[in-house]
């Protein structure tokens, strides 16, 4: 048995395929051989009646022995260590060429706020190594921000000092329960030059800070292992450095103009200074009710890129197409190679729908770092219409694909609609790796007051989960006069990058209604021909705002008559189905004139002959997005 406990902590980029483990001190460990139970019999035939007595009290004690092994695996994963004086821990910083030692006069308060890494497990707890039980190590990290004067609204600087610690205030949080093991330490997703130690053995804290990351996206990782070659679970923490350095910005330039008829096009040209910005952004924003077209040429008269936002809603049901109110379209243009300056020419004209008298547009030229300014805010508001929900044309829904708004509501995008009384607003996310957006109304007659704000509502935020990705909603329902205008203002949650697919969607007035199917079978019915069954399907754990689409019969058409009968609950009549056809249910959800698909479902049907088999009905369902819903067959 192991009897005393040796613990020596080394970090290292998790790249690093190889490297030596060098403890800080050693001691020369006793052993006790272990004894197996075959060899303690075969003795035991061979001594004295006393020696008997010996082995069962030796037995007692070996049992006795393995319980308290056994509650100590038992406890292992929920426990950290604490005053453990004989355990020291040391921390190596390695690169893949030498072993480096960084100590920096880093100041750690004893009163930091300290907030626990998030760890995933990923390892097996326990492996059997030669008669004993080799218990993985425990990775866990408390993390804090040394210097928060560093923060700009919030947000990591490269001047933010992010501290580790696996130990503070002799409070152990990583570590192996093992005694006489030793564990390794490994560091990923940050630079190793940019890691520094903090404390030491002779500190009640002890652990590393992260310093001077150039600005950017980064998900640190740390894990250990122990000598036996066993893996902890992974601590991670994804966190952003914005860059406050000062740019070089390029003259705003913007047009504004309608168009007079649908013929109609518009050109304008852009002088671009590239060394006063690497990449331009042209947008077009459409104020008015007229859908548009926008052009972008060079010198040279070759297309740059193309593209268009409209208001008229596309596909003839949710199933076809995704219906689409575009606003805004940007386009980016890098510096060409060995290219200054280029002047570049914009043309604008009708596009699907043109609504005389209600063309308005809006075009900016700037850097990318603008876009803010380009796109967002009051200045450049556009409309925003409301959803009607209709079974043949769909959900009537906004969409945008121009990336993250910014994270001042000052300079987010602004939306202006009409309140319609109750409503509910949902605006979701794709393509997105976390909850990115929050959402506000505002009161123009009221000096934009805001009325509501959904980064205050916790029942706001949602996440709709499938198979192939998580998506994020914010949803509320709101009361607004009828007729009244209003502000809808999109921002963000912090700066971070998004994927080049990344948009979101914008659904107000009535639910942003997604379609859903299911099987359900009625088992071991015993038909009789020309005779009449009914039979009952039960939904029983459906939410009250999951309403019908349609039903249909999916069995035999060899087993039933033509037509066949159902009613949900709480109906009085029966309603005829011939054969496979969809019978289909209205919705409105106004005046709550729909059918739930909750309760007992009633089927009448006449065999055609003597049977006994199942019976499989589909139901197509609806539920409101940011509360999906799937009916388990």
């Amino acid at each position: 048995m192991k009897k005393k406990k040796l613990l020596s902590i080394l970090c290292a980029v998790s790249l690093i395929s190889s490297m030596i483990v060098v403890p800080t001190f050693a001691e020369e460990l006793d052993t006790i051989p272990m004894v197996s139970e075959d060899i303690v019999n075969e003795e035991s035939n061979m001594l004295h009646s006393e020696s008997a007595v010996e082995e069962i009290e030796n037995e007692e004690k070996e049992s006795k022995k393995v319980d308290e092994e056994d509650d100590i695996k038992e406890n292992a994963s929920d426990k950290t260590i604490t005053g453990n004086n004989d355990i020291e821990q040391n921390i190596v910083l390695y690169d893949e060429n030498s072993v480096i030692e960084k100590k920096e006069n880093i100041q750690v308060s004893k009163n930091l706020e300290l907030k626990t890494v998030d760890t995933l497990q990923t390892f097996s707890n326990e492996e059997v190594l030669a008669n004993e039980v080799n218990h993985a190590p425990i990775a866990g990290l408390q993390y804090a921000v040394l210097n928060p004067d560093s923060l700009v609204d919030g947000q990591f600087t490269k001047e933010t000092q992010l501290a580790f610690f696996w130990k503070w205030d002799n409070t152990l949080y990583t570590y192996d329960i093992d005694e006489g093991d030793t564990i390794t330490a490994y560091i990923g997703g940050v630079p190793l030059e940019n890691c520094v130690t903090l404390g030491g053995a002779d500190y009640d804290f002890e652990g590393f800070a992260v310093i001077n990351l150039e600005p950017g996206d980064y998900e640190l990782t740390f894990h250990v292992v122990d000598n036996h070659g066993a893996q902890s679970n992974v601590a991670r923490l994804s966190f952003s450095i914005i860059d406050t350095t000062e740019q070089p910005t390029l003259d705003i330039t913007v047009f504004e103009d309608s168009l007079a008829s649908a013929e109609d096009v518009k050109t304008y040209t852009v002088p671009v200074d590239f060394t006063q910005t690497p990449e331009v952004l042209i947008s077009l924003i459409r104020t008015g009710g007229s859908g548009l077209k926008i052009t972008v040429l060079d010198e040279n008269e070759n297309v740059i890129e193309e593209g268009s936002c409209y208001p008229n809603i596309i596909g003839v049901n949710d199933f076809s197409s995704y219906s689409g109110i575009y606003n805004k379209y940007s386009i980016k243009i890098k510096q060409p190679e060995n290219v200054q300056a280029q002047t570049y020419t914009i043309k604008v004209e009708s596009y699907k729908d043109f609504k005389e008298n209600d063309s308005n547009y809006k075009i900016t030229v700037g850097s990318e770092e603008q876009k803010a300014i380009l796109t967002g805010g009051e200045e450049n508001i556009t409309p925003l219409y409301l959803n009607t929900f209709n079974a043949d044309r769909g959900v009537s829904r906004f969409y945008t694909d121009q990336g993250l708004p910014s994270t001042d509501p000052e300079y987010g995008d602004w939306y202006s609609f009409v309140g319609d009384g109750e409503m509910v607003f949902t605006i979701y996310q794709a393509h997105a790796k976390n909850d990115a957006l929050r959402f506000q109304i505002l009161d123009p007659s009221i000096d934009n007051k805001i009325i509501y704000d959904s980064a205050g509502d916790d029942d706001a935020h949602r996440i709709d989960v499938d198979k192939y990705s998580n998506t994020y909603v914010e949803k509320t329902i709101q009361t607004l006069k009828s007729g009244k205008r209003y502000y809808l203002v999109i921002y963000a949650t912090r700066e971070q990058k998004v994927s080049d697919e990344f948009c979101y969607g914008i659904c107000i007035g009535d639910p942003d209604y997604v379609s859903n199917m299911a099987f359900l079978t009625a088992n071991n019915i015993r038909f009789r021909k020309n005779e009449t069954v009914t039979f009952t399907i039960p939904v029983n754990d459906a939410p009250d705002n999951v309403v019908m689409k349609y039903i249909a019969y999916h069995g035999s058409p060899t087993t039933i008559e033509t037509t066949w009968y159902y009613r949900p609950e709480g109906s009085r009549n029966w309603k005829p189905v011939y054969y496979y056809d969809e019978s289909k249910f209205s919705v409105n959800w106004k005046t709550d004139n729909s059918t739930k698909l909750l309760g007992d479902w009633e089927f009448q049907m006449k065999g055609r002959k003597d049977i006994t088999e199942d019976v499989k009905i589909a139901f197509c369902f609806y539920y409101e997005r940011g509360d999906k819903y799937d009916l388990n067959s």
